[in-house]
């Protein structure tokens, strides 16, 4: 079964290189999540329209309304990411670096596998 793999500081949250184009951005891979997350400075940068709203619910918070986008050409290493929607929020305050948080829905076709120790995500085709 044909794999790639991204890496991340060992013991530490997933946060991983992402490609879009010539653009390397640091997200946190969240397969706990089951919406993807984008900074409004990517939007900006990428020229991504809004699409609507998506309601996001935060653990011990309400359902709030953001403005959502559709992600595309999202690479990790040479393999593409599934198109996937996701919401518009600011992430500075999560204090991680990150301006993309990576839902379960962006791994479609994916089978995913951690390794905290070595600092790996094992991407397989399916």
């Amino acid at each position: 079964m044909p794999r790639e793999w991204a890496s991340f500081r060992a013991h530490s949250l997933p946060v991983i290189t992402v490609r879009k184009g010539a653009w390397a951005i640091r997200a946190l891979a969240d397969t706990g999540a089951q919406t993807s997350l984008i900074h409004p400075r990517l939007v900006l940068q990428f020229g991504l329209p809004t699409i609507g709203e998506l309601p996001v619910v935060g653990i011990g918070s309400s359902v709030t309304r953001v403005s959502r986008v559709q992600l595309t050409e999202l690479y990790v290493a040479r393999w593409p990411l599934a198109t996937c929607e996701a919401g518009v929020v600011n992430l500075d305050n999560l204090r991680l670096g990150i301006d993309l948080i990576l839902g379960i829905s962006a791994f479609v076709g994916y089978r995913l596998q951690f390794d905290f120790r070595e600092g790996r995500l094992y991407l397989f085709s399916e």
